[in-house]
């Protein structure tokens, strides 16, 4: 998976969130309004939330099988490996998701458990209809003012730009200690291949129809020369 593609399609995602998640924040927030307007923002919120879910679930597991591989392959991420500049981004990473995951969690339950926005100013409309998540504000510093501040905190102290490299053209090589200068973002195939079909390089990761440049660095080579004497399988 081209490195600069995964950076790209991880912003795009994020703004696709976002937008979603303020377009229903605008359509609820305008109180009193339309009806099917305010039912229509709820809605929005409620798909922004379960996308996280979804990109968040996504996340762990292109994460876990680059763990896995980092682990048993390149031995890279192995318990007994000095590389700690590999291992803390990834740690702090999958911290920093678990607690984004339980405020998505809580927040996906509190609106899923009231009533429709439309109701919420009609004459006969009980508050105490609302869930205790939401008529409750220990709820909401438990699970969510608390998990975010912890969040903040953690990257305060192990931001991963302390030991990712300032510029993206640069990779590790399959060594997991070597820095590679690569071409960046380079991409010779047809606008609409790159950009619907195939955005994340799945099928061509070179965007050139050859190998990926990260491959050809000469480092695959020799790992799969030593994996072949230790009697380990490198793919």
């Amino acid at each position: 998976m081209h490195p600069v593609r995964l950076l790209s399609t991880s912003i795009a995602l994020s703004l696709l969130v976002e937008a979603t998640n303020i377009t229903g924040a605008a359509n609820v927030g305008n109180l009193p309004g339309p009806k099917r307007l305010l039912n229509l923002g709820s809605a929005f919120l409620k798909a922004s939330l379960i996308s996280q879910l979804v990109i968040i679930f996504l996340l762990y597991l292109l994460s876990g099988v680059f763990h896995h591989r980092g682990t048993t392959t390149t031995k890279t991420l192995s318990s007994s490996s000095p590389k700690i500049k590999t291992k803390k981004p990834l740690f702090t990473l999958y911290t920093s998701t678990l607690l984004i995951l339980a405020r998505t969690v809580y927040r996906l339950a509190e609106h899923t458990s009231n009533p429709p926005a439309s109701t919420f100013w009609d004459q006969d409309f009980d508050p105490a209809a609302l869930s205790l998540a939401t008529r409750s504000a220990w709820y909401f510093y438990v699970f969510e003012a608390s998990l975010m501040l912890a969040n903040m905190v953690l990257w305060n102290i192990w931001h991963p730009g302390r030991f990712l490299p300032e510029d993206k053209r640069v990779y590790l090589a399959q060594d997991g200690e070597t820095e590679i200068r690569g071409p960046g973002w380079k991409d010779e195939r047809f606008w609409n291949v790159f950009s619907c079909f195939d955005p994340l390089g799945v099928v061509d990761t070179s965007g050139t129809g050859g190998r990926p440049f990260w491959e050809d660095s000469g480092f695959a080579h020799l790992l799969l020369e030593r994996g072949k004497n230790e009697g380990i399988e490198m793919l």
